[in-house]
């Protein structure tokens, strides 16, 4: 994720800097927020929808098990012959 990040930033920076991208996106917020209010309770719920999945999703990824380490084939050849230890 963090090697996504530079570049991301990167590019944003580029895009902030052009005219004709901030006024786009400017114009995309502008008809999201009035979409927001137009359709109230709708979008509200939806909103709400994808900020509990995003919740779910992330406390998943963390709580999810990790893979056990397999075992050392050389610690296990030591444990079955100590003599080999010096």
């Amino acid at each position: 994720m963090m090697m996504v990040l530079g570049p991301l930033l990167f590019l944003v920076m580029f895009l902030a800097i052009c005219g004709q991208t901030r006024d786009a996106a400017s114009g995309l917020m502008d008809s999201f927020f009035h979409w927001l209010d137009a359709y109230r309770p709708v979008s509200y719920a939806i909103l709400m929808g994808l900020g509990v999945a995003a919740l779910i999703s992330t406390i998943l990824v963390v709580r999810w098990p990790g893979t056990p380490e397999p075992d050392n084939p050389l610690a296990q050849y030591l444990r079955e012959h100590p003599e080999m230890d010096e």
